[in-house]
């Protein structure tokens, strides 16, 4: 190979590692955009639900996850309650309760830290909830959940 065209090799390599470092400045612009339009909504009169709805749309488009779930933990404390959801049915909300030790949410749950699973098919520390095989969900992370107390972290 002679010299140009290892140069022009070397150009269509940096032409696209250019490309890629717009298309992140791009998406980093998105978020900080996102981020700033959540931020205002929290200074004017709003709905609670709609701060969480937001939320959810803010996790899901920064994590780009398929799925993205909130819930709040039960006034008795006991379990957790599906209170929005982004990819999964809307018949959830309010309809799906989680115990402790169930699925990922029930894990988060009992250990109070945040559990990542990398393959459903491997997982054994709980049991795994028919709607994740339903849903072909190979890999889950989770955020937060929401007390009532707030000393709960993620789900």
């Amino acid at each position: 190979m002679d010299t140009v065209e290892k140069l022009k090799l070397e150009n269509n390599l940096l032409r696209e590692q250019l490309a890629e470092a717009r298309r992140e400045t791009h998406k980093s612009h998105n978020v900080i955009s996102q981020i700033s339009n959540f931020s205002s909504k929290l200074g004017s009169p709003i709905a609670l639900h709609e701060i969480y709805r937001n939320c959810l749309h803010l996790f899901n488009d920064l994590l780009t996850l398929d799925f993205t779930t909130l819930f709040l933990v039960s006034d008795d404390q006991k379990d957790l309650v599906t209170y929005d959801t982004l990819g999964f049915p809307e018949s959830l909300v309010g309809n799906f309760t989680v115990c402790r030790g169930v699925g990922l949410p029930g894990l988060v749950f009992e250990s109070e830290q945040i559990e990542t699973v990398e393959d459903f098919s491997t997982e054994n520390r709980f049991s795994i909830p028919s709607v994740i095989h339903k849903n072909n969900m190979p890999l889950q992370t989770n955020l937060w959940v929401i007390s009532g107390t707030g000393k709960l972290p993620s789900v």
